[in-house]
C-alpha cells in the first residue's frame, strides 16, 4: 500500500499497477509512511523520499519547515542536494528577501499558495505575476487580499498578457492611460474598447516608448500625425517607429534631424538621410552630433553636412575628445571660444589637445577655471604660459577655491584689497587667511563685508590679525538682517560689541534689534 502523497510522482506513475498484490523494493531511506516533518531528521529524510519518487510538487510540510525555522538549520542540506530542482527552488525561495516574488518567478504553485496565505505582501507580488502572465497566481493573490494597483495592469499590458488584463479589470484592479503607452496592441485595443480614453499626445508618447505596432494601431484609429511624432521617435532612437512613420509620409522638420544627432542615434540619421537627402542638414546638426558620438559626426561630415566652430564647443562641453580630434584632422578651423568652453566644463584632455594643436588663446580660460574651481585646467593653462584673467583671484575666492587661489599667486596673479574683502564677504576664511599670510593687502572693506554679510569667522580672523574697520561697523550687520540671515548677523553684532568693545550708535538701533531677536 503506497501512501497517497507518494502516488503524485513520476516513479509511482511508471509502475505497473494492474497486479493487485505486486511488490516493489524501495530503499528504506527513500520511503516514508507520511510526509510529516517534526524535526530536521524528518526534513532530511523527506528530501530523499521526494527525490526517489520524483514527486510533482513539494510537500507542504517541507515548505512550512523552511518557512518557520532558521535558514541555518536547513541551508546546508539543501545546498548539498542543489542538483535536485525542488531542493534548489526551496533554497532560492527561502533565502530570498522577497520569498513570494521568488516563488512566483520560479513557478512553484504550492509555495506560492502557502506564502500568499501566510504572509502580508505588497503590490510587487501581483506585479511579478502580471509580468509573467500568471493569471492563476493573480487569482491566488487576490483570494488572499494581496494589494494591486495601476502598475500591475501596466506590467501585464507591457508584456501582452491580455488574459491577465481581462482578469484584473473584471476584478476591480485600477488602470490608467499609461497602458496605451506601454501596452502591446492586443491589450491597448481591449482597454480602449473598455472605455479607457487616450491622451491627445498619445502618438508622441508611444513613438518615444518604441512600440511600433501600438503606434500603428493608434494611427489606424484616426489619430493625427505631425513632425513631433517623428521627432519623438528619433530622439529615443526607436528605429521601428521611425521607419513606420516615414513609410506613411509623416511630416518632418529640422528638429527631427537635430534630435537624432544630439542623442547619437546613427541609424535614425541614416534613415532620415535616405528619405530626405541633405535638404535639412545645417551646421547645427553637426554641432549636436558632436555630443552624440563620433560615428554620427563622421557620417554627417562624410555625407556633406556643414559644420562650424560650435561643433568644437559642443564636443568640449561633454568631453568628447574623439569628436574634437576628428573635426580638427578634417580641417575644421579653431575658434578662440572653444578652449574657454573646455575650461568652463573642466575638460582637461580637450583643453590640452586644443591648446597643443593651435587653438587661439583666450584669456577667459583662466577666468573659467578659477571661477569654477577647476584647478587642474587652471594649472595646465598657467604652466603653458597663457594669460591670466585680470580678476581671476577675485573669482577664485568668491567660490572659495583655495587651490586655484594658491596657483594664481604662484604665477604672480594680481590681487588687492577687493580680493580680500570678497573672501571675507563670501565667508571663506581659509582663503582670507591665505591672502593675509601671503601679503595681500586689506582695508576697512574686509571687516565691513564680513560684518555686513554675517561672516563671523572671517570677522573674527580679521580683527585678531589687525584688520581695519570703519567707526560705524557695528551698524553694518543691521542692514543685512532678514529672516534667513538673522542669527549670523546677530552673532556679528554681539561679537563687535561684547568682544571688541565697539559702542552702539547714538540712535540705539542695535539694542532694538538685539532685544527683538534675542530677548535680552
Amino acid at each position: 500500500n503506497v501512501p497517497e502523497f507518494l502516488r503524485s510522482g513520476s516513479f509511482y506513475e511508471s509502475l505497473d499497477t494492474s497486479e493487485q498484490h505486486a511488490q516493489i523494493q524501495v530503499p528504506g531511506s527513500c520511503y516514508a509512511e507520511c510526509d510529516e516533518v517534526n524535526c530536521f531528521a524528518d526534513f532530511e529524510k523527506l528530501i530523499n523520499v521526494v527525490a526517489f519518487w520524483i514527486l510533482h510538487s513539494i510537500p507542504l510540510t517541507m515548505i512550512v519547515f523552511c518557512s518557520e525555522t532558521e535558514p541555518s538549520i536547513w541551508r546546508d542540506v539543501l545546498a548539498e542536494n542543489e542538483a535536485l530542482d525542488f531542493a534548489k527552488a526551496l533554497l532560492s525561495i527561502f533565502e530570498s528577501t522577497t520569498r513570494l516574488e521568488k516563488a512566483i518567478e520560479l513557478g512553484h504553485t504550492e509555495v506560492v499558495k502557502y506564502l500568499a496565505q501566510n504572509t502580508i505582501g505588497d503590490v510587487t507580488s501581483c506585479v511579478k505575476a502580471a509580468e509573467l502572465g500568471r493569471v492563476d497566481y493573480l487569482c491566488i493573490l487576490n483570494q488572499y487580499s494581496h494589494p494591486w494597483n495601476e502598475k500591475v495592469c501596466e506590467k501585464a499590458a507591457a508584456n501582452g498578457h491580455l488574459h491577465c488584463i481581462k482578469y484584473l479589470h473584471e476584478n476591480g484592479c485600477p488602470w490608467n492611460k499609461s497602458l496605451h503607452i506601454v501596452g502591446k496592441p492586443n491589450c491597448v485595443q481591449y482597454v480602449y474598447e473598455q472605455g479607457l480614453e487616450w491622451d491627445e499626445n498619445i502618438l508622441e508618447l508611444v513613438a518615444a516608448s518604441g512600440h511600433a505596432d501600438t503606434l500603428k494601431y493608434f494611427v489606424d484609429h484616426g489619430n493625427t500625425i505631425d513632425e513631433t511624432i517623428l521627432t519623438s521617435a528619433a530622439q529615443y532612437g526607436n528605429v521601428a517607429c521611425l521607419k513606420y512613420l516615414l513609410e506613411i509620409n509623416c511630416p518632418v522638420s529640422e528638429s527631427t534631424c537635430y534630435a537624432a544627432a544630439e542623442f547619437g542615434h546613427l541609424e535614425c540619421i541614416q534613415l532620415l538621410h535616405q528619405h530626405f537627402g541633405t535638404t535639412m542638414w545645417t551646421a547645427r546638426i553637426s554641432c549636436l552630433a558632436a555630443c552624440g558620438g563620433l560615428e554620427c559626426l563622421q557620417y554627417l561630415h562624410e555625407n556633406g553636412c556643414p559644420w562650424d566652430y560650435l561643433t568644437y564647443e559642443r564636443a568640449a562641453i561633454g568631453g568628447y575628445l574623439d569628436c574634437i580630434q576628428y573635426a580638427h584632422k578634417n580641417g575644421l578651423k579653431w575658434d578662440s571660444e572653444s578652449a574657454r568652453v573646455a575650461a568652463m566644463y573642466d575638460q582637461l584632455p580637450c583643453l590640452n589637445y586644443m591648446l597643443e594643436n593651435g587653438c587661439p588663446l583666450n584669456v577667459g580660460i583662466t577666468y573659467e577655471a578659477a571661477n569654477h574651481g577647476y584647478s587642474e585646467c587652471l594649472e595646465y593653462a598657467l604652466q603653458m604660459g597663457y594669460p591670466i584673467y585680470p580678476s581671476a583671484c577675485l573669482h577664485a575666492v568668491r567660490g572659495g577655491h583655495l587651490k586655484c587661489l594658491m596657483l594664481l599667486h604662484q604665477y604672480n596673479a594680481v590681487w588687492d584689497e577687493e580680493v580680500t574683502a570678497e573672501a571675507a564677504g563670501s565667508g571663506h576664511v581659509d582663503c582670507l587667511q591665505y591672502l593675509h599670510e601671503n601679503g595681500c593687502p586689506w582695508d576697512e572693506r574686509t571687516t565691513t563685508c564680513a560684518a555686513g554679510r554675517g561672516r563671523l569667522e572671517c570677522l573674527r580672523y580679521a580683527f585678531e590679525n589687525g584688520g581695519l574697520y570703519y567707526e560705524d561697523i557695528i551698524a553694518r550687520p543691521i542692514g543685512g538682517i532678514d529672516s534667513s540671515s538673522t542669527p549670523n548677523m546677530l552673532q556679528c553684532l554681539q561679537y563687535l560689541h561684547e568682544e571688541q568693545n565697539i559702542p552702539f550708535t547714538d540712535d540705539g538701533a542695535e539694542i532694538m534689534v538685539i532685544t527683538m531677536f534675542c530677548s535680552i
